[in-house]
């Protein structure tokens, strides 16, 4: 089984532990010799930088195969891991096979911990995700498992994404309890639990909800500012904070509630109730701005000439990502968004014609995400 060679692998490693902006001013030489490593396991990846080392794999190459590498076998049991993407019967499931679980867990924790496991987490956990001892392709399953092991909450309630009933029972069972509980949920098991609520109930303070997914799924479309809407309808002012990632990734994005500003000073995640919401809400539409971490470089791409845009125009989503040791370090998604003056992104949808695919669609087939 091939693994990433020294010094390189201590090196990235390193890098995926740095977590202050601007810290890691050797990123596009690790880049360079990242994606140098994976050509050379990867024939189409080879094909694909000999036009230009600069230029981003289409994340189709997860679909049809082409990324297929001796890691395509692995098993749990020797350290691996593989995702298969959400998909319905007319959309190929996209497939990541890593050759050991260290890159991804790594970069998952310090990036969460920066983000979602800092402050005053709650003790009790509501897991409206896919649970990955039944789905254990999901990656975002696997992200939530990495989170439990680190965090060891007192209690987990794991409901997975299709119990609308007991999840909306559940959230009243622990409102009325009056503890503080984190909810991490998809955005979609999320609004069939809200609607599943017979009455509205006000979560303690200190609660914390995060919602992954918002643009994947098929059977409605809901908006960042609808969904926020109906968690303050039904649960009270909980903050809504997002997580933006994908199988073919190894590493997240997240946004703070866009309520309580674009960043939180060092030390601070998920707001812990000591800054309560506005009680007066803005007019305009709610919108989430995605901060990466440090070994992420984020570009926009116009679709069709695939130059790079300039901050405040809308493209092709490039994710570069060291992380992403055994897929490919430079990713084109079929996900639209654009990048603010400071760096964060916003998502705009996805690309006219690309499959539907994410951790909502997760809630309406049998796969994993």
């Amino acid at each position: 089984m091939m693994r990433l060679p020294e010094p390189l692998r201590s090196q990235v490693l390193g890098a995926l532990q740095v977590t202050e902006s601007d810290a890691l001013p050797n990123f596009h030489a690790l880049l360079a010799a990242l994606k140098a490593w994976q050509a050379e396991r990867s024939p189409a990846l080879a094909r694909l930088f000999a036009f230009g080392s600069d230029l981003p794999a289409p994340i189709s190459l997860f679909r049809d195969g082409s990324l297929a590498n001796p890691e395509a076998g692995v098993r749990a049991s020797e350290g691996g891991l593989r995702f298969e993407s959400s998909g319905t019967t007319a959309a190929e499931r996209a497939v990541h096979a890593l050759a050991e679980a260290t890159f991804y867990d790594t970069a998952a924790l310090a990036w969460g911990r920066a983000h979602v496991l800092s402050g005053a987490l709650p003790s009790t956990w509501l897991l409206l995700v896919p649970n990955p001892v039944e789905q254990p392709t999901s990656s975002l399953g696997h992200m939530l498992a990495t989170f439990r092991r680190a965090s060891a909450p007192a209690a987990v309630h794991w409901l997975g994404v299709e119990q609308p009933a007991a999840s909306a029972m559940q959230l009243a069972k622990l409102a009325e309890a009056r503890q503080p509980v984190a909810v991490f949920a998809t955005a979609f098991a999320l609004a069939d639990a809200l609607d599943a609520l017979p009455e509205r109930v006000l979560l303690a303070p200190g609660s914390r909800v995060m919602q992954t997914g918002g643009y994947k799924g098929r059977r409605r479309a809901l908006s960042f500012d609808e969904l926020a809407q109906r968690v303050e309808a039904r649960l009270g002012p909980a903050p809504l904070w997002s997580e933006y990632g994908m199988t073919e990734l190894a590493s997240q994005l997240y946004a703070p509630d866009p309520r309580e500003g674009t960043t939180l000073p060092s030390g601070q995640g998920i707001n812990d109730g000591a800054r309560p919401l506005p009680a007066v809400r803005s007019t305009a539409p709610l919108e989430p701005r995605y901060c990466a971490p440090p070994w992420v470089r984020l570009s926009i791409r116009n679709a069709q000439t695939l130059a790079v845009l300039p901050p405040e125009q809308e493209g092709l989503i490039q994710i570069d990502d060291l992380a992403n040791v055994y897929g490919c370090a430079s990713i084109l998604t079929e996900d639209i968004g654009m990048l603010t003056a400071e760096g964060t992104l916003l998502l705009r949808g996805r690309a006219s014609q690309s499959p539907l695919r994410g951790c909502s669609l997760a809630s309406e087939t049998d796969g994993g995400v």
